[in-house]
């Protein structure tokens, strides 16, 4: 009995403690998951390094551009597609312009002191408009310049930094040019219109008819010579004394001519007269295409729109852009009775002309007033496209395969309408400031089939991969 005690013992001295051995589980599992952790923690560190790494490899792309959104819009088009091939993009320009770069693009917006848009809202700017006398609007958009002068100068340095390439809109190339210089990095400005030196047709800011080659020719010189009397002194200082970089004796236009440097035509060969490109066109001026932004940045318009377009038939389309209203309620009234008479319904989209939202209670339920819609979604939507013949809303209108209705202001827009009536696709022009109910509704009811074919035959050889044209030829230029 004794040996089976022991037995006994050594048989329970033996036996497994299920408590002893489910702690030991327990421990076991707590020092693993201990050991994961650690690993996640470690593998974390290195995915947040090598991210840093990667944005800080990533190559800086400073666009500067001035003005209103349609001088902006083609270079965030370019910036977009830098973007997407992993470039950091950073957009220099006007405070103005702030919300639609951080917020419409989700760029990185850079401040230029200043307002050169603001302008037009003033009644001495607008009276110079209607007159439409160029070498007194140059002299008082210079004066208004050199006012600031001391900041912006500082400001196109500062936004200049870090930059591996710098791109430009026309009205900041010899400034952007500069800092581009002091950091010895590429430079190329991007153009929204055949404004380059051609003996085919003359500078439309001079003249619309076309002369002998040479003179065609002197147009341009005499225009790019009078701009650069107005800022050389200002910019050869600026050169010396805070660039440490030599003068330039000539204007932009040499500078590109003698180094050939690469020029971005943003525009499409429809918008050339003859709806080619000149022949004699240098080879370093490359024409892509116009810059449409992205259609994915807009997938669909905002529900009372949509809505809108649903009840009923095709709307006209009433938009001016960044052209500010003397009388926006007198051009509310002028829709309405347009609508009445015609019998038809239109989208007025308000823009800077002073319209508010707010109106749409005042309006008739044929009439919808919106702040703003991507032309993409809705122009190709519309019956006829009434607008004030921006480069960029010219192009948007040629695209969507519709007929138009020009309501020109100001620059290159008197240009602009002319072309789109003589390429067929609009009735003669309107000058705003004669634009009156009687003169609209004949315009309107004057487009028929053959302007409505026309208009879709040439939105069908719209060029719609020009951005991505563009951006190629940059990159090599950045490879260079």
């Amino acid at each position: 009995s004794n040996r089976k005690i022991k037995c006994d013992k050594l048989v329970v001295q033996l036996s497994p403690n299920p408590f002893k051995e489910k702690r030991m589980d327990i421990e076991e599992e707590k020092r693993m998951d201990r050991e994961e952790e650690k690993r996640i923690d470690i593998e974390e560190e290195k995915g947040i390094e090598k991210g840093k790494e990667e944005e800080e490899k990533k190559k800086v792309v400073v666009i500067f551009g001035i003005g209103s959104r349609g001088d902006l819009q083609p270079l965030v088009a370019v910036g977009l597609e830098l973007k997407k091939r992993g470039w950091e993009v950073r957009v220099a320009t006007e405070e103005r312009n702030k919300s639609l770069i951080e917020d419409t693009f989700s760029l990185i917006f850079l401040k230029i002191t200043g307002d050169s848009a603001g302008i037009i809202f003033e009644p001495e700017f607008q009276e110079m408009l209607a007159k439409g006398t160029l070498m007194p609007m140059m002299q008082e958009t210079d004066k208004r310049k050199q006012a600031i002068w001391p900041e912006v100068s500082q400001d196109y340095i500062a936004a200049s930094e870090g930059a591996d390439l710098i791109l430009s809109g026309a009205l900041a190339l010899t400034e952007s040019y500069c800092v581009a210089e002091k950091r010895g990095v590429p430079w190329a400005p991007i153009l929204f219109g055949p404004t380059y030196p051609t003996r085919e047709f003359p500078l439309f800011f001079v003249t619309e008819t076309s002369l002998f080659g040479w003179l065609n020719l002197q147009t341009y010189n005499f225009v790019f010579w009078a701009l650069w009397l107005q800022e050389k002194d200002r910019i050869n200082k600026w050169r010396a004394e805070a660039l440490s970089l030599p003068p330039m004796p000539d204007g932009m236009i040499k500078v590109i001519q003698q180094k050939q440097l690469l020029n971005i035509g943003a525009f499409d060969p429809l918008m050339c007269p003859g709806e080619k490109v000149p022949q004699d066109y240098p080879s370093y001026f490359r024409v892509f295409g116009s810059a449409f932004v992205p259609d994915e940045s807009d997938k669909q318009l905002e529900p009372k729109l949509e809505d809108f377009l649903q009840e009923g038939p095709p709307p006209l389309y009433l938009g001016f852009g960044s052209m500010p209203s003397a009388n926006p309620q007198e051009f509310l009234d002028m829709a309405t009775l347009v609508c009445k008479t015609l019998n038809c319904r239109a989208v007025i989209v308000a823009g800077w002309s002073g319209l508010g939202e707010s109106t749409e209670n005042n309006c008739n339920k044929n009439i919808l007033v919106v702040k703003q819609a991507p032309h993409h979604l809705l122009l190709h939507r519309c019956q006829t496209i009434v607008h004030h013949c921006g480069a960029g809303t010219c192009a948007a209108a040629l695209r969507s395969g519709r007929p138009q209705i020009c309501v020109p202001v100001l620059l290159d827009q008197p240009h602009n309408a002319n072309h789109m009536h003589n390429l067929g696709v609009a009735p003669p022009p309107i000058p705003r400031k004669e634009l009156k109910l009687e003169v609209l509704i004949a315009r309107l009811k004057s487009i028929g089939e053959k302007m409505e074919g026309r208009a879709k035959e040439l939105g069908e050889r719209v060029i719609l991969d020009g951005t991505e044209k563009a951006c190629d030829a940059i990159l090599q230029l950045v490879e260079e």
